[in-house]
């Protein structure tokens, strides 16, 4: 089974509400968890993830700290919980995957591109599932990455973040990843990926409903779980 989480944006709320026959996957982050909490009773979730926002955090130079990803973590009753990673500590990160454990809270380490191996070898040891971070990587360097560490781990199940190009997602058996790109790339820069199966650019950026989009990833979630299907099902 291959999962597409939808990243959670409450502006385009609508874009599922119009549609509640049709259960959607979604990724909510505990920094902006409250905006997901105040409209997930009207959604048709299938699968919940949550994840700690690190990269976020990364970028606005503040900390999130262990006892408030902690309080979220065991507020939510998510399906897949990625532990509070640091970006650029990956001792940090791999500790706070150690005290989450020791908390009782089953969640998913991530490692990093540029990470020494070391970690992801200790991961592949102790976590059914591991996460594979790339950040804005693209190109040869990521490939390369990816490549590398499947290599490495299989069989075991992956989650890629922020990677839902679809010649990508065909060559690597990625049990999950997530997109944020169904709503950010409409609203922030007027491309849309659903009308042709290309992104193309349109004039208008303030469409909220983008069901179009969502049912672009829908069906390539669909392609996904019927190529991977055997490879993951060994998993």
């Amino acid at each position: 089974m291959t999962i597409i989480y939808l990243g959670f944006s409450s502006s385009c709320v609508e874009t599922f509400t119009k549609r509640p026959d049709v259960p959607v996957s979604f990724l909510t982050t505990c920094p902006t968890v409250n905006q997901w909490e105040r409209h997930a009773a009207n959604l048709n979730v299938d699968k919940l993830c949550l994840d700690s926002g690190a990269y976020t955090v990364f970028n606005s130079g503040k900390e999130y700290k262990y006892a408030d990803w902690l309080k979220v973590a065991k507020k939510f009753d998510c399906d897949e919980i990625f532990a509070l990673d640091v970006i650029g500590d990956p001792k940090a990160s791999w500790d706070n995957y150690q005290r989450a454990i020791a908390d009782d809270v089953d969640v998913i380490p991530t490692f990093h591109i540029g990470e020494p191996w070391s970690y992801l070898n200790e991961m592949k040891k102790v976590a059914p599932k591991i996460a594979l971070g790339v950040a804005q990587q693209r190109g040869r360097r990521r490939d390369r990455f990816f490549r590398e560490c499947i290599s490495r781990i299989w069989p075991h199940k992956i989650h890629a973040f922020g990677i839902t190009n679809p010649m990508l997602c065909s060559e690597y058996p990625f049990h999950s990843i997530d997109s944020t790109t169904w709503s950010l790339a409409p609203s922030k820069f007027g491309r849309y990926t659903g009308f042709t199966g290309n992104q193309i650019n349109l004039r208008s950026r303030n469409i909220t409903d983008l069901w179009v989009e969502v049912e672009h990833f829908l069906k390539m979630e669909r392609f996904l779980k019927s190529r991977w299907k055997n490879e993951l099902a060994k998993l």
